[in-house]
């Protein structure tokens, strides 16, 4: 009687054994999960880190493909005796143009186009009108470079910032061509340009 006694114990202890067990399973399985939620976490944020950075390396660089692409367009446009190049000292350049506007009867009309002048397209061909590009180094370090366009009097009516920060603007004269230099300050670093063009021929 007593052996049947120890025996029906037998089944108490096993599952009070099994039941330890468990627990520790659930222990251990839980901090697994933490740590690789952990580092899962950290995985995404390095990614959203670095999807962030190239996309602002994208940004800047559209950035300064429009603004070159601008200043080349505007110079090849320009008429050579209306162009006038000022070096501002360190590094910078004033440069002021007039482009060619469209006319009639083969004779070109001279001065500054810009779309945001009026809601009608045909409205913003101003002769007699100007652009200028500048970043003033007495505005201090890495000034901004800007387009303005002034009036037949000289008086500026719009204003654009093509650069937020610039080390560098540079308009030289190299025999029949003009070699523009503009570096541009970036979160991400500095952005380097530098072409030349020629001017239509003087008319």
């Amino acid at each position: 009687m007593n052996v049947r006694r120890g025996m029906g114990l037998a089944p108490t202890s096993l599952s009070t054994a099994r039941a330890g067990v468990s627990l520790l399973e659930v222990v251990v399985a839980s901090t697994i999960f933490v740590g690789l939620g952990y580092v899962l976490a950290l995985s995404v944020r390095v990614s959203n880190a670095s999807k962030d950075t190239v996309e602002d390396v994208a940004v800047a660089n559209a950035s300064m493909r429009e603004t070159t692409t601008l200043l080349r367009d505007e110079l090849r446009a320009a008429r050579a005796s209306t162009l006038t190049v000022v070096d501002a000292g360190e590094g910078f350049s004033r440069v002021q143009l007039q482009t060619a506007l469209p006319s009639t009867g083969g004779n070109f009309a001279w001065g500054a186009f810009e779309r945001e002048l009026d809601v009608d397209e045909s409205s913003c061909y101003r002769e007699g009108w100007s652009i200028e590009y500048v970043a003033d180094p007495a505005a201090g370090q890495n000034p901004p470079l800007e387009r303005r366009v002034r009036n037949a009097g000289g008086s500026v009516v719009h204003t654009k910032t093509l650069a937020a920060s610039v080390s560098q603007f540079s308009v030289t004269e190299a025999g029949d061509v003009w070699v523009v230099e503009l570096t541009a300050v970036t979160e991400e670093g500095e952005r380097h340009e530098e072409f030349d063009v020629r001017t239509r021929d003087g008319q």
